[in-house]
């Protein structure tokens, strides 16, 4: 059920991931407690949580109860290290190992382009509580900022056919709306402090950069790092990096049957 390029992709870079991938600011968490009136009774559960990125910001910024699923053993491993405190069990979001209506929210952050979308809308909504709440985030480079654009431009000429969130595609699965209501969305924005290394670090933590072979993936580095040198926003060693938070939720519907629910 794991998509092969986040599989193979993911397996040998998860230092780079940890590095090079922008921490969240501390305002979404502040909006996730007020938003979703998180307090200690409040049972979440992160779905693909990877190394553990939001699952931190949730961890040390509220008293919620949280949980946390990961599929990809190299991920999972960095998360123990990284969340000693958090129990991570093994998983995916078209089989989540969890009894019915266990948990008031559901959170993924940075994977649900990966998803089989509609199998894993209808596992979520099994898991959430009738009035629970599904929540989806992206903290993505900022697209608006023109150097940016130029970035992303030299690293989509390897990108091939795989999933991405910008296209939309994920949104799709939320017109069947028996399951949820029509998503909302909030975004923030921020500027994390880069530096060459770490620009570095980014590139070579995105799947199928880790995929190219040597020669290409050198070519795409040597890109990038002629454009952080020819760009003023960019000529100090440690720069601004812009990045868009972008938090997308949906409560559930109405309630189903509990042979719905296993559908």
């Amino acid at each position: 059920m794991i998509n092969k390029t986040a599989a193979e992709g993911f397996k040998n870079n998860t230092d780079h991931y940890l590095a090079g991938r922008a921490e969240f600011p501390h305002e979404v968490a502040g909006f996730f407690k007020n938003q979703f009136k998180i307090t200690n009774e409040t049972k979440i559960l992160d779905l693909a949580a990877g190394t553990g990125k939001f699952t931190k910001l949730l961890s040390e910024n509220t008293d919620a109860q949280i949980e946390a699923v990961e599929p990809l053993n190299s991920m999972a491993e960095v998360f123990k290290k990284e969340l000693p405190g958090v129990k991570l069990t093994d998983g995916t979001a078209e089989s989540i190992p969890f009894a019915d209506k266990s948990f008031d929210l559901v959170t993924v952050s940075q994977a649900f382009h990966w998803f089989d979308a509609p199998k894993a809308i209808r596992e979520i909504y099994r898991v959430l509580k009738p009035k629970g709440t599904l929540a989806i985030i992206w903290n993505n480079k900022d697209r608006r900022v023109p150097w940016v654009l130029k970035f992303d431009d030299i690293l989509d000429k390897e990108m091939g056919k795989i999933p991405q969130f910008r296209t939309s595609n994920w949104k799709e699965a939320f017109l069947d709306e028996r399951y949820f209501d029509k998503l909302q969305l909030k975004t923030f924005n921020h500027s994390p402090i880069y530096t060459l290394d770490l620009v570095k670090s980014r590139v070579l933590s995105i799947s199928y950069v880790a995929l190219l072979n040597n020669e290409k993936k050198q070519k795409t580095l040597n890109e990038i790092k002629t454009l952080i040198d020819k760009t003023p926003e960019t000529k100090d060693p440690s720069f601004p990096f812009p990045h868009v938070v972008e938090v997308y939720w949906s409560q559930v519907r109405r309630s189903l049957s509990s042979k719905q629910r296993s559908i």
